[in-house]
């Protein structure tokens, strides 16, 4: 459900890193590299980037030490996941999708295990956000999808009184994830994993990459979910990637360095139509049906293996008014995910947690 505000610039700060991946035994820095998952790297840096289109969207794969076969593995996945995820389009043959739930009119079917994977993550994030997540409100969302971005007509406002109706049914509807991978949708609500869809995604590749031994990666599945690895092209100063957080209003942008760290992020901006003084996005708050958000930007740093989470955090970020995100910071730490907010609007800050550390250090 989200688009980058985020532009990279490989270059150095302070390390972040979850993993130890770098560095001698006593601690000090050292260009050699350890590692922190079973395998060989290789020696010499030799980057090699994919890309594939997925969600929608350009989707990037680096790796430094020429791992091809990795990253056919990671977008034979990637592509997987886009049919599965897709509640638009019947799937490819041989899977049961989003799609299909939709259109199975209330009976339970047996789905791919990455998809019951993915929905018992979504329902672990409505939970986590207090419902600013929500997996049920795709008859809201492709309302509005059709009303702004549709073909063939100007974008309009669609009938709030629809959009209401298709917000209480998702509240009043339930999914029930039974044996053998059965799901079932209860109440006649649609299922939209948008918000969640390239952080799923983007854990299933750190997944792959582990399994073989990489720890020197950048995958950016569009700029909303990031994976920063190892960044062997900047070892002597701590192997860490630096982000530029770009607010698109004047020149106050904010510099990011981390290292083994996931990286989310949802903005108004890419996808705004504006009515009036309101700037509309793809972003729908679950409990009022709005698609105007208190926040232009949204971005929450935490774990390298929980980006779906993430996911859901930046849109819920995204969502909260600035008074508020302290509370949904405290929330979220006292519920186990420890990770760090940030959030935008208008180009000036409105909420920096402890957790979330950055610069206004200017990029060439």
């Amino acid at each position: 459900m989200k688009k980058s505000s985020l532009l990279f610039t490989l270059s150095l700060g302070a390390v972040l890193g979850l993993f130890s991946c770098g560095g001698t035994a006593d601690g000090s820095s050292s260009p050699v590299l350890s590692q922190p998952w079973p395998g060989e790297m290789g020696g010499n840096i030799d980057p090699e980037q994919s890309t594939t289109f997925a969600f929608d969207t350009l989707l990037y794969i680096t790796t430094y030490h020429g791992e091809t076969a990795v990253h056919d593995e990671i977008i034979d996945t990637l592509q997987k996941l886009d049919s599965l995820f897709d509640p638009y389009n019947a799937p490819v043959p041989g899977l049961t999708s989003v799609y299909s739930l939709n259109n199975a009119g209330g009976e339970p079917l047996a789905v791919d295990p990455l998809l019951y994977e993915a929905l018992q993550d979504a329902l672990e994030a409505e939970e986590a956000t207090g419902g600013l997540f929500n997996p049920l409100i795709g008859k809201a969302t492709a309302l509005y999808k059709e009303a702004f971005y549709g073909e063939g007509h100007e974008p309009y406002l669609p009938d709030m009184d629809e959009v209401q109706s298709f917000i209480e049914e998702a509240s009043g509807s339930s999914l029930v994830l039974g044996e053998n991978y059965t799901v079932q949708i209860q109440g006649g609500a649609f299922i939209d994993l948008g918000g969640i869809a390239k952080g799923f995604a983007l854990d299933k590749t750190i997944e792959i990459l582990k399994s073989h031994g990489v720890c020197d990666f950048l995958i950016q599945l569009s700029g909303s979910s990031i994976g920063l690895g190892n960044n062997p092209e900047r070892m002597d100063q701590g192997g860490t990637f630096r982000v530029r957080i770009n607010t698109y209003v004047g020149d106050n942008d904010h510099i990011l360095s981390a290292r083994f760290n996931g990286l989310s992020t949802s903005a108004t901006y890419e996808q705004q139509v504006m009515f009036g003084p309101d700037r509309y996005s793809h972003i729908i708050n679950p409990q009022t049906g709005s698609a105007v958000c208190p926040n232009d930007i949204g971005v929450v740093i935490g774990d390298i293996e929980s980006n779906a989470m993430l996911d859901a955090f930046s849109t819920a970020v995204c969502l909260t008014p600035g008074e508020n995100l302290a509370a949904l910071d405290e929330s979220l730490n006292e519920k186990g995910y420890d990770v760090g907010l940030f959030a935008m609007k208008d180009g000036e800050d409105v909420y920096l947690s402890d957790g979330f550390e950055i610069s206004g250090v200017e990029l060439p």
